[in-house]
């Protein structure tokens, strides 16, 4: 996975990946600058997921993971340590989808994740669903989802108008060009037809 340069999209779902495995993934990310959408949903992954964490920690200038799908995989509040946290909370975080949904973690752990939220500005989906916490914690993440949703928006936009300026830029180079390039057969045609002129006279 390391060396990986096409693959983009990996679908790992119930292949029995236990926590050993998962870690080798997680160690396998660091370095790749293709994977966008990892699934080991249905996994009993547990404390690999730490593993997958650090990745994102450690791998500042590669990893462009968008989606990361651990789904039922067991993972459990002790499992969502400081190097999970700081995956969230990382100013190089690429995620746009985390799916914990179906797993074993509870209040504290969910408290967790909803503040490092806070300083996140990637996540327009966090999936927290059959997990034992509280309505209100997963409706606060509900908003910063819903706040980096219109962030998401507005870099689109900002995106769009840059492009559409290098395309006007382009466009107006390929012109100047073109006219340039009229210019100077028109100069040589001029030309020619006084040598012709010259050599009838």
């Amino acid at each position: 996975m390391l060396g990986n340069k096409t693959l983009e999209s990996l679908n790992l779902t119930c292949c029995g990946i236990k926590e050993k495995e998962a870690g080798f993934i997680g160690k396998g990310l660091r370095g790749n600058r293709n994977l966008q959408v990892l699934i080991l949903k249905q996994n009993p992954i547990r404390g690999g997921i730490v593993e997958i964490a650090k990745a994102f920690v450690h791998n500042t200038l590669a990893l462009c993971m968008k989606e990361l799908d651990v789904s039922k995989c067991f993972i459990e509040s002790e499992h969502i340590t400081s190097d999970f946290i700081r995956m969230i909370k990382s100013e190089y975080c690429t995620l746009k989808v985390l799916n914990l949904k179906d797993n074993f973690i509870k209040m504290r752990a969910a408290e967790s994740i909803k503040d490092a939220l806070k300083h996140n500005r990637t996540i327009t989906k966090l999936h927290l669903e059959f997990n034992p916490v509280k309505e209100q914690v997963m409706r606060q993440i509900g908003l910063y989802c819903k706040r980096n949703v219109q962030i998401d928006s507005i870099n689109d936009h900002s995106k769009n108008i840059v492009i559409m300026e290098q395309k006007k830029h382009k466009s107006h180079t390929q012109k100047e060009a073109l006219h340039q390039e009229i210019k100077d057969l028109k100069s040589k045609t001029d030309s020619t037809i006084r040598d012709v002129k010259s050599l009838i006279g």
